[in-house]
């Protein structure tokens, strides 16, 4: 996992988005994290943590996918820090 992978996790269980209902969308996690990144990076690493099993789908926001953090994610995140 590369250093934006753990920041998104980090950001997603700091915001407490650990439910389909409370996921955030990469715009709001840009925005949560002060994050500098192309949307385009952000897409790809956030595919990565899907593959990974650390992040999962949540409802849609309007048209915007949303994601939030597995408990799978969190323990990852706690073995890294």
């Amino acid at each position: 996992m590369n250093r934006l992978g753990l920041l998104i996790l980090a950001t997603l269980k700091q915001a407490n988005a650990i439910s389909i209902v409370s996921a955030m969308s990469i715009y709001e996690i840009k925005t949560y994290a002060s994050l500098s990144q192309s949307t385009t990076t952000m897409h790809r690493t956030i595919k990565y943590l899907l593959e990974q099993g650390y992040i999962q789908q949540g409802v849609k926001n309007s048209k915007s996918s949303t994601f939030y953090i597995l408990n799978y994610g969190i323990e990852a995140i706690k073995e890294m820090l």
